[in-house]
């Protein structure tokens, strides 16, 4: 409790540092009676820390004390980068999170990793096993960042009309072999979970202007958008492209806005900085569920205020979550920001209640030649058995019908780990 009357007392000063144990505790008195007469209501942690650009998130939290602003909403946020990586910004806002012991997902445009295209692919693929290196979770973004199904224009032009079949299947299969070339061995391919994310999130979420001309395209019969986007999730082609490599889909239902043409400068001012941490507090407070934040770590905006947004946010008491704990939360399962095929999905969900409950090891992940993990050494090691709910049979070592057991988790049967390990 003195802890969090001394964060008010911080806040009133408008101090820089936390007060001493003795002032804290000679205040207490003073600052629940001003509680108490003036029905002020904040909603703070318990332990609110600043570990990095303070000043900026003394300005912010000062604002939003002002206005009285009040988190209604304890929502947990998993922390998403697309289009990386950058090797002007990936790397500080590595260290950012590191700082603040958290795990998020980066989705790579590998593009950037193809040297014929990119000057800096070198760079690029050394900053992608860094990133590996220190727990966070790589995953495709594509190759090249165009739609893969129709993309339209709030006046209803058409921009793009997406990949054709054969088109799609090469780009997903470039992107694919390029993450396992920087990350090779079953470094990349055995991650748990392999995600990937469209461009423009085309391929699993269209608008509703797109849905009516996609109803056709895919014979979806008529109904209301929600119900249309359901059974769109099932005959999407590009998500069945990328089912096929063991990949899921992951959406997001927080847009950061760091790609807006406001926050896309070079050089941000502080007041550009100020309102984009305070909006995206805001937004992380506004309805119950859990948020899958989009940013980008090749936007000056994300890299400059990304530690100081974390910090208000916890100071807010909002949660920010690992990427395996998406596979427990319903609300994403619902409402198709997770999409998968089912036996891959149910996989996740036992993965993550097994690790839900153990303490994150942030030490960075190395590798030395004995210890990358090649399918021959898997398939020789002592491997966990699996169990179906549906039979109550064990089942060894890839054995199964429409889903196949390996090291201890179900997979699809045409799911590309199945394939190399149990080569099929």
């Amino acid at each position: 409790m003195i802890d969090r009357i001394c964060f008010f007392v911080w806040i009133f000063n408008e101090g820089v540092t936390m007060l001493p144990e003795r002032q804290c505790k000679f205040n207490f008195l003073f600052v629940s009676i001003l509680l108490f007469f003036t029905n002020i209501s904040i909603t703070v942690a318990s332990t609110c820390q600043l570990y990095s650009q303070k000043k900026l998130s003394q300005i912010v939290l000062n604002e939003l004390r002002a206005e009285n602003f009040i988190c209604q909403n304890s929502n947990e946020i998993l922390l998403t980068f697309d289009d990386g990586p950058s090797p002007a910004f990936t790397k500080d806002i590595l260290n950012e999170l590191k700082m603040r012991e958290l795990r998020a997902i980066f989705f790579i445009s590998t593009r950037n990793l193809d040297s014929k295209f990119n000057r800096q692919a070198f760079q690029n693929a050394d900053l992608v096993k860094y990133t590996f290196n220190q727990g966070h979770i790589i995953a495709s973004h594509g190759h090249q960042h165009n739609a893969y199904d129709l993309r339209i224009d709030v006046m209803g032009n058409v921009l793009e009309q997406g990949y054709s079949a054969l088109d799609r299947q090469r780009e997903i299969k470039l992107s694919y072999d390029l993450l396992n070339e920087v990350l090779p061995d079953g470094r990349f391919v055995f991650q748990q979970p392999l995600f990937f994310r469209f461009p423009y999130g085309r391929g699993a979420k269209p608008s509703q202007n797109e849905m009516k001309i996609l109803a056709n395209r895919y014979s979806i019969a008529p109904g209301t958008f929600l119900e249309q986007l359901q059974d769109y999730w099932q005959v999407s082609e590009p998500l069945q492209s990328i089912y096929k490599f063991g990949f899921m889909h992951l959406g997001w239902n927080h847009d950061s806005g760091d790609s807006t043409s406001t926050n896309s400068k070079s050089r941000p001012t502080i007041e550009n900085k100020v309102k984009f941490i305070k909006l995206n507090v805001k937004n992380f407070c506004f309805s119950q569920q859990t948020k899958v934040a989009l940013f980008h770590d090749t936007k000056s905006i994300t890299h400059q205020t990304i530690g100081s947004l974390i910090d208000v946010a916890n100071c807010l008491d909002l949660r920010f979550i690992k990427p395996n704990d998406l596979f427990l939360k319903s609300d994403l399962l619902e409402n198709g920001i997770l999409l998968g095929e089912e036996s891959n999905l149910r996989n996740g969900i036992s993965f993550a209640q097994v690790n839900q409950n153990e303490k994150v090891d942030y030490t960075p992940i190395t590798y030395s030649k004995d210890q990358i993990p090649h399918v021959d050494h898997i398939l020789n090691s002592n491997t966990k058995l699996c169990i179906s709910t549906y039979t109550n049979k064990t089942y060894g070592q890839c054995e199964g019908v429409d889903s196949i057991c390996f090291n201890g988790n179900w997979y699809s049967k045409n799911d590309v780990i199945i394939k190399k390990g149990c080569q099929r």
